[in-house]
């Protein structure tokens, strides 16, 4: 009884030197013998007869001091809401990081295009379809196009005509966010058709070039890219068999799906 007692004078010492808005803010936990904890704010104590207790829903509850076990100090209401906003502000930042981190797509797996360019040097434009397998790093396919495109050569003179081809390629890059800048490097064999003079091309081709890669959050891929062509030329007209090195450059846009 005796210790109950300096504990609720030390209580009404320390609330009568506090400010009325620290007073207004703190909160007390009164124990109980039965087992009862009451959490809210002393409104009264009398060392000698009972205590006084104001709850959050603005009842107030009197208790005899024989039945009190000991009074604590908690954690003001204001205090324990500010770590409570803080809490949830530092689990909606960390959602919201989450969601951002879940909407990049990654640039994995099979993949198809469909592209077309033009000839940055001399006339000609081609379209083609693309096949393969990318990751963030790089990656390999294989393509088959159809092109147009007008020679004007020494050893050929002027031809136009039309081509058909096949390649195979491998790119390496990286990934920043939903950009991909990347290395291309492919071979490849055409046909190539003249419908001006007799002529039929046979073309093995070395192309190397740069692009850059911009996927969606539909996994929709949109590329743009610049492709230099050195090709090895070799065919028949009117029974002789010209040969000889060609050279282009071509700009393209294509656009594709990653599985």
């Amino acid at each position: 009884m005796k210790n109950i007692t300096v504990v609720l004078m030390l209580v009404c010492v320390v609330n009568l030197l506090r400010p009325a808005n620290a007073l207004a803010e703190q909160l007390s936990v009164l124990f109980l013998k039965n087992g009862s904890v009451i959490k809210g704010q002393l409104v009264e104590i009398d060392p000698a007869k009972q205590v006084k207790i104001q709850t959050y829903d603005g009842s107030i509850f009197v208790y005899p001091i024989a039945e009190v076990e000991k009074i604590e100090q908690a954690t003001s209401q204001r205090k324990q809401m500010q770590e409570d906003v803080s809490q949830i502000e530092t689990s909606r930042k960390q959602a919201n990081l989450e969601s951002e981190k879940s909407d990049v797509i990654e640039l994995r797996g099979p993949f198809v295009q469909g592209s077309i360019g033009t000839s940055t040097i001399g006339d000609g434009a081609i379209a083609g379809v693309n096949a393969g397998y990318t990751s963030p790093f790089g990656g390999i396919g294989m393509n088959f196009s159809m092109g147009y495109s007008k020679i004007s050569d020494d050893d050929f003179d002027y031809i136009e005509g039309t081509s058909l081809g096949i390649g195979i390629g491998g790119h390496m890059g990286y990934q920043f966010d939903k950009i991909r800048p990347r290395l291309n490097l492919g071979f490849g064999y055409s046909i190539y058709d003249d419908q001006i003079s007799d002529i039929s091309l046979s073309v093995v081709s070395v192309s190397s070039g740069l692009g850059i890669d911009f996927v969606t959050n539909s996994r929709i891929i949109f590329s743009l890219g610049l492709v230099s062509v050195y090709g090895i030329i070799g065919g028949s007209f009117e029974g002789s068999k010209p040969n000889g090195i060609g050279f282009g450059v071509f700009d393209n846009f294509s656009v594709g799906y990653l599985f």
